[in-house]
């Protein structure tokens, strides 16, 4: 399991092949919830924007809830794990130390293109009146400019509104093209505010042959798997 923010001392990370698959991880931490008294989100992706408001009364549905039709969630609550699953898109994570907030995305290439983590951005600002420059983020592992190969559609979708994401494409000699998502998705968190000293990417491609033993990858190997990220106060 790869740790995140671990200078704040609040649990953030994305799981790996040795540490088995996102439900049995998920189910697990309900377990642990339960004995605490804390809850797991869900949020069913939709490969959208729309970011749900976890507030006091979801616990109600402790130790497990599923929000349908979200691609991200945000909370200030302690001991609520938010989680989102993923096979290839890239899992954006936010912590602001001062007001005690965090959120997740899930930003696959449509989500990116939709500007996924400027609504994440707004959301804990709007909640819990977070400042941008206050917020530090992790844009983790998900497949890179290395292996997202795509087609002129793609390509026109990022164009049409956002012509500055053509800085994060190569044009390929068979006319297809590589994009880089996380690159894009650390230039909206910079838009929003975040600064660019508070911005980790991770490195690790999903996709790349040599993570083969790290990750499961949908594009690779169009298996059903799906690694798990999630994030606790």
């Amino acid at each position: 399991m790869k740790k995140y923010f671990e200078e704040f001392n609040i649990d953030c990370g994305f799981s790996q092949r040795p540490d088995g698959n996102s439900l049995d991880i998920r189910n697990a931490m309900a377990r642990e919830a339960e004995v605490s008294g804390g809850l797991v989100v869900k949020a069913n992706l939709v490969h959208g924007i729309d970011i749900c408001i976890i507030d006091e009364e979801a616990l109600s549905e402790r130790p497990y809830l599923a929000v349908e039709d979200c691609d991200g969630l945000v909370t200030n609550l302690k001991n609520v794990t938010l989680t989102t699953t993923h096979g290839d898109c890239i899992p954006v994570f936010a912590y602001d130390p001062k007001k005690k907030a965090i959120g997740i995305a899930h930003a696959g290439w449509r989500g990116t293109a939709d500007c996924v983590v400027s609504n994440l951005i707004y959301c804990m600002c709007e909640e819990y009146k977070c400042k941008p420059k206050d917020i530090h983020a992790v844009v983790g592992p998900g497949i890179g400019a290395c292996c997202f190969e795509v087609d002129d559609d793609v390509v026109d979708y990022f164009t049409e509104s956002m012509p500055w994401t053509e800085e994060y494409m190569a044009r390929r000699s068979d006319g297809k093209y590589l994009i880089d998502l996380k690159g894009i998705n650390c230039e909206l968190l910079e838009v929003e505010g975040v600064k660019a000293e508070n911005i980790f990417i991770d490195p690790d491609c999903t996709c790349c042959e040599s993570s083969k033993d790290l990750y499961f990858s949908y594009r690779r190997d169009k298996c059903e798997e799906r690694m798990l990220a999630y994030i606790r106060l």
